[in-house]
């Protein structure tokens, strides 16, 4: 007789499952330059950020407005910032914030569900080039040089028009992509605190 596997047992799976399931429908009716996820865990949805990764989460300082929380990869190469904002209920993401760890002493939590890389729901990781971006997101970005990297710049801020902020209820949302030697170094997206 064969037995699935309990849910319990394996809920960060089922959740990242459900997660990109609904990511799946609903990306379809996404504007092209804006991305919701990162390995499952979804932007301003409660249910896919209660426990994220399987790990209650430490708020670096939770009376701020906006307060953040740090986890890292299996190998600590890799860290995400989750930014939550004041006044959002407990468990509602705002922004992600993916980057390159320069020290492995980096402060962060590692979830008990082993993570390789953070991937985005559109398939969004550390090392991609600006081609592979541009690909998926469109060639209608600001483009930002700086001293040593270039970054490209997505923006929605028509919320009268915009039924994908008005259903987040939020004035903005942004994808800033930062690059060195034409290799993603940087990362994050998210809606705009109102």
């Amino acid at each position: 007789m064969l037995r699935m596997p309990s849910l319990r047992a394996n809920w960060p799976l089922a959740a990242a499952v459900t997660g990109l399931f609904w990511y799946s429908a609903a990306a379809a009716e996404l504007p092209r330059e804006v991305d919701l996820t990162v390995s499952g865990v979804q932007l301003n949805d409660s249910s896919s950020a209660r426990l994220p990764f399987g790990a209650q989460v430490q708020l670096d300082d939770p009376d701020s407005d906006r307060p953040k929380a740090f986890i890292c990869n299996a190998d600590r190469t890799e860290k995400l910032t989750l930014v939550y904002y004041e006044g959002d209920t407990s468990y509602i993401i705002s922004e992600f914030q993916v980057e390159r760890v320069e020290t492995r002493y980096v402060d962060c939590m590692q979830p008990p569900m082993q993570i390789d890389r953070f991937v985005s729901g559109k398939g969004i990781q550390l090392g991609m080039t600006r081609n592979d971006v541009t690909h998926i997101f469109g060639k209608d970005y600001n483009e930002q040089p700086q001293l040593d990297e270039v970054v490209i710049s997505y923006r929605i801020d028509n919320k009268n028009e915009s039924g994908f902020l008005q259903n987040n209820s939020a004035p903005a949302y942004y994808g800033q992509y930062h690059f060195k030697e034409d290799k993603l170094v940087r990362f994050s997206f998210g809606f705009e605190f109102p």
